[in-house]
């Protein structure tokens, strides 16, 4: 999946996530503004723009988990070669209102893949016992879909999925 992704033109991946993005902005109630933790989009992942009104957070990896700091147009590279906000706005995730979360294969269990490190595994699972938190949206492309159940004890349930097909809940 991984190679598949990396392999997609441009056009189709700015195409694609203009569809991912129209679902999003349907799903959000646009009238409120919102706390948004979002990804550096990575090996061609969906490319997302907000709305000027909303908050963006985006993750670092610290201590094996990530934590979100507030969007800033300084970023650096981690030992992985994501983007990183350089700056020290960091949120509690609780206060997060949506988490969106990119992954190379998911299934219609509503289960995903990353690249193995687990980051945002142990960074939800911090989430589950909360009885007030954000909702949990994996974003990706349709062809990343699969029929296999590889999820394991650790890995967080999402609560939506979200392709530019498609909408699984």
């Amino acid at each position: 999946m991984r190679q598949k992704r990396k392999s997609l033109p441009e056009s189709i991946i700015l195409e694609n996530s203009k569809s991912i993005q129209n679902y999003i902005n349907n799903k959000i109630n646009l009238v409120s503004p919102c706390k948004i933790g979002y990804f550096s989009p990575f090996e061609n992942e969906p490319i997302i723009s907000f709305d000027s009104k909303h908050q963006i957070y985006l993750p670092k990896i610290e201590d094996k988990v990530l934590e979100f700091y507030e969007e800033s147009p300084k970023m650096q590279k981690n030992k992985y070669g994501i983007d990183e906000p350089s700056n020290s706005n960091k949120i509690d995730l609780a206060k997060l209102d949506i988490i969106l979360v990119p992954f190379l294969a998911f299934n219609k269990n509503l289960y995903r893949v990353g690249f193995g490190g687990g980051f945002y595994d142990k960074t939800l699972c911090r989430l589950s016992n909360l009885t007030k938190r954000p909702k949990i949206w994996g974003v990706g492309f349709s062809f990343q879909l699969t029929k296999e159940n590889f999820q394991e004890n650790l890995d967080v349930r999402l609560d939506k999925i979200i392709t530019e097909q498609h909408i699984y809940e």
